[in-house]
């Protein structure tokens, strides 16, 4: 068998530390490669040698194709892997490292050639008498013209970049007028993310499933089909769970999309890792969607039905080795899920989150497998995907696993900024999902209860006020913080929790206990009684009703954690509020970190309610601010190109009312 001896991991995160688990277990060398913003990443400490490859921007790190060969051809590198994301279909990369006698380990140039371009695999399809979704595609990418053949498909359409995926570059249009802002907003998404910007347009599907089928291919035309996975659980293009078997697929069904699976891998003659994808309509009329030739990120759903290492076979083909399995060896037993822990307000339009992680929990179960790509203390910036960490869990059958997932999840936590672990524990508690009647518009209509039991949490984050400030004492120490010679005068301290303002008035009583007033409310007072504590834990009794809460802080905010009512970040507000710090009508301030991408306004102009402002990306996606009322821009406090902080000034309207 060919052997390769030394690997560069031309990627960051967790799926770096993946592919270093594989690589030792086949006695490979690994070599990683990491920008500023990943000096402290985890998987530096797992490699034989890591080398500084540039700053932040994935333009002048992960994507800087010769940089990433230099160091190669520098350290006596047999192959690469490119991971997923970044540059793992990226042709030029391909024939870059194929130039340079290094082996790319993924598809051959040609493959991806084919593949990689979904508008190239459309058209290879569709000679092959396979069904596809109807689309446009042309060179001249002219507006225009996108737009009048937009009109001919009929809405709702989408844009969607001709390379990558991971749901960038992807936007659902549903009328002439809303074209050409998606049309430039996919285009820059798309270049940011995989270095090209060119795009196309398909008809979009409502209430429709997204099914993939695992293909595996090596050089003497020997093609495996490790099963299907079910994707259609979808926010803003991007999967956050799938799960294998798909759920309610007939055997009719899945032989035929199988079949079709089969057949499109063949006239391909494909080689390497991938995925076969296909929508299927509430008609139960499935259609070809794109084939992505590389390793996917939801790969150990497929690992763990069948017991094969999917990364050690991309090596094995890459190696130029033969497979030395058939599709009968091919078992596919009990289920397994995945879920995308990902650094996003889910009460927000899923916007990233940015901020320092202080503290995590994943605990040991055997039935639960964790690809982490964080550590204590990480910050979290805007220059990468949201996702953070990967939850796989495998059990006899679907509802065991659903079962087995929700209660590990609610054991975790990741503590410093928000997370959607909540939101997912919704989700496997949902009756619909448990039914596996879902598609992708599911998480369109899920409510995800923002306030819930935010009173409870309120209590525990003032009861660690409390105990911090007792434990900071330096004069006074036997008289209780809090204690006033006015037996009714209360002290009061506010918190922020979204865009809500929540002042909480307590007073101490006898054995530890207090009385809790929320925002002045008697049918918000609490009786509560502090039980034993320490630096973290904070436990208590509150109308006669135990609860234990972890608890940290930094200077803005109180990271809160129950293993019932899961997370919560509690903004700490300042006792004497500045003047600035007011909202001021017509102000229009950032709800998240990134990078001014385009200023759809001037200084004077007229715009109307719902009228494009400010687009920022953050995290690769693109974040648009909306005007909320008709009115002239008074001011632009940024500039496009530049990078900014959350609740920065970006600009001010007055308000008007047009004829």
């Amino acid at each position: 068998m060919n052997k390769i001896k030394k690997i560069v991991i031309a990627n960051r995160g967790e799926i770096v530390s993946r592919i270093i688990r594989t690589c030792k277990e086949m006695d490979i060398e690994t070599v990683s490669i990491f920008s500023d913003a990943d000096k402290n990443a985890s998987y530096l400490k797992e490699t034989n040698q890591s080398f500084y490859i540039g700053n932040s921007s994935p333009q002048e790190s992960y994507l800087n194709m010769d940089k990433i060969i230099e160091i190669a051809k520098e350290n006596e590198i047999d192959a690469i892997h490119p991971g997923y994301g970044f540059l793992s279909e990226n042709i030029d990369f391909a024939k870059k490292c194929v130039e340079n006698n290094i082996i790319f380990i993924g598809s051959s140039p040609q493959i991806i050639e084919n593949t990689g371009s979904k508008i190239l695999a459309r058209n290879l399809v569709k000679s092959i008498d396979v069904n596809v979704i109807t689309g446009f595609s042309d060179d001249n990418q002219d507006i225009e013209t996108f737009i009048k053949e937009a009109e001919k498909i009929t809405f709702p359409i989408l844009i969607k970049a001709d390379l990558g995926g991971g749901g960038r570059g992807i936007k659902i249009v549903n009328s002439s007028e809303e074209m050409k802002e998606a049309f430039l907003s996919a285009k820059r998404e798309s270049l940011k993310s995989f270095g090209q910007d060119k795009v196309f347009i398909e008809k979009y599907f409502k209430n429709s499933r997204h099914i993939e089928f695992q293909i595996v291919g090596d050089s003497f035309g020997n093609i495996l089909v490790l099963g299907e996975r079910e994707c259609s659980l979808q926010r803003k293009f991007q999967k956050i769970i799938e799960e294998s078997p798909a759920p309610n697929l007939s055997i009719e069904l899945k032989d035929k999309m199988f079949k079709d699976t089969i057949k499109i891998a063949k006239s391909l003659k494909y080689n390497g890792i991938g995925t076969i994808e296909f929508i299927l309509d509430d008609n139960k009329n499935f259609y070809f969607m794109e084939i992505n030739p590389r390793l996917q990120v939801e790969h150990p759903v497929t690992e763990m039905l069948t017991g094969l290492d999917i990364v050690k076979l991309q090596i094995i083909i890459a190696a130029g080795n033969k497979l030395n399995l058939n599709q009968e060896d091919i078992k596919i037993n009990g289920h397994a899920i995945e879920c995308r822990i990902c650094a996003e307000n889910t009460n927000d339009n899923f916007i990233p989150s940015t901020g320092n992680i202080i503290d995590f929990n994943f605990p040991e179960n055997t039935k639960v497998r964790i690809e982490n790509g964080i550590n204590k203390s990480d910050k979290i910036d805007i220059f990468y995907d949201s996702l953070l960490t990967k939850i796989i869990c495998y059990n006899k059958n679907r509802q065991s696993t659903i079962t087995t997932l929700k209660n590990y999840l609610k054991s975790t936590y990741i503590m410093g900024l928000n997370t959607n672990t909540d939101l997912i524990v919704n989700i496997l508690e949902n009756s619909i999902f448990r039914e596996g009647q879902y598609n992708t518009e599911f998480l369109k209509a899920f409510q995800t209860h923002k306030n819930n039991h935010i009173e409870i949490f309120l209590i525990s984050a003032i009861l660690y006020s409390f105990i911090n400030r007792k434990s900071e004492k330096k004069l006074l120490k036997n008289i209780s913080s809090g204690w006033r010679n006015n037996l009714y005068q209360y002290q009061n301290e506010s918190f922020k929790f979204g865009d809500d303002i929540y002042k909480l008035e307590y007073n101490l009583l006898e054995n530890n206990s207090f009385e809790i007033i929320i925002n002045g409310s008697s049918d918000n007072s609490y009786i509560v009684e502090l039980l034993e504590n320490d630096s973290e834990n904070v436990n208590f009794i509150c109308n006669n009703q135990y609860y234990s809460f972890k608890v940290k802080s930094d200077k803005e905010s109180v990271f809160i954690y129950n293993s019932n009512f899961g997370s919560k970040i509690i903004k700490k507000s300042p006792r004497f509020i500045k003047k600035s710090n007011h909202k001021i009508e017509g102000e229009y301030k950032s709800h998240l970190p990134g990078e001014i991408v385009k200023i759809h306004i001037v200084k004077g102009q007229e715009v109307k309610k719902g009228d494009s402002l400010i687009t920022i990306s953050s995290m690769k996606m693109e974040n648009t601010i909306y005007a909320h009322s008709n009115g002239i821009v008074e001011d632009i406090f940024i500039i496009e190109k530049s990078f900014i902080q959350s609740d920065i000034l970006l600009l001010k309207l007055k308000n008007i009312i047009f004829d």
